[in-house]
C-alpha cells in the first residue's frame, strides 16, 4: 500500500489556465464531429475564450508589477571577441575602401582627404595599418576607422 501522508497535487493558476483552455477546446473538437451537441461545442469555445483572456490580463498585471530580471554579458563572451582592424586598403575611382578584419569592407570619399585624392599612386601604396586606422607617413595623413564607420569626414584644420 502506498503512503498516506502524501502531499497533495498543486495546481498553478497559469497551469490551470491551460486546462481550462484544453478542455475548451477539446469539447470545440468534439462537437464537430457530433460526439457532443453545438451547444457543449459552443460552451467549450467560451470556455477557451474566458481562460484566455483571463489569462493575458493576469499575467499582464503580473508582468507589470513585477521588476525585469537584467542579466548581464558573459565577460567570457566579450573578452574572446577580437577588435576590428583594418588589414588592407584599395582604392576605386573616387572612393577609399579599407577591409576589415571580420570580412567587411567600408569606404569614404576621396574627397575627404584632398591630399589622398592629388596623391600619386606609388604614394598611396606607402601607408602603415594600426588598430584605429591608417596612416600615410609621406603625406603625414590619418583616417581614423571610426570616421569612416560613422560616415563622418574629417575636421578640416
Amino acid at each position: 500500500m502506498g503512503r498516506s501522508n502524501r502531499e497533495p497535487v498543486r495546481i498553478s493558476w497559469r497551469n490551470a489556465y491551460w486546462m481550462i483552455w484544453i478542455l475548451g477546446t477539446i469539447l470545440i473538437v468534439l462537437s464537430w464531429f457530433h460526439v457532443v451537441s453545438l451547444g457543449v461545442g459552443w460552451f467549450g469555445f467560451f470556455l477557451a475564450l474566458i481562460a484566455t483572456l483571463v489569462s493575458v490580463i493576469v499575467n499582464a498585471n503580473f508582468r507589470r508589477r513585477r521588476p525585469q530580471k537584467r542579466v548581464a554579458a558573459a565577460p567570457a563572451v566579450a573578452a574572446a571577441a577580437e577588435p576590428v582592424r583594418p588589414v588592407d586598403v584599395t582604392f576605386a575611382g573616387d572612393l577609399l575602401q579599407v577591409s576589415l578584419s571580420d570580412g567587411r569592407v567600408i569606404s569614404a570619399p576621396l574627397a575627404w582627404y584632398p591630399q589622398l585624392e592629388e596623391a600619386s599612386e606609388e604614394t598611396r601604396t606607402d601607408y602603415e595599418l594600426d588598430s584605429n586606422g591608417i596612416y600615410w607617413p609621406d603625406l603625414d595623413v590619418d583616417v581614423s576607422l571610426l570616421d569612416i564607420l560613422d560616415g563622418t569626414p574629417p575636421d578640416a584644420d
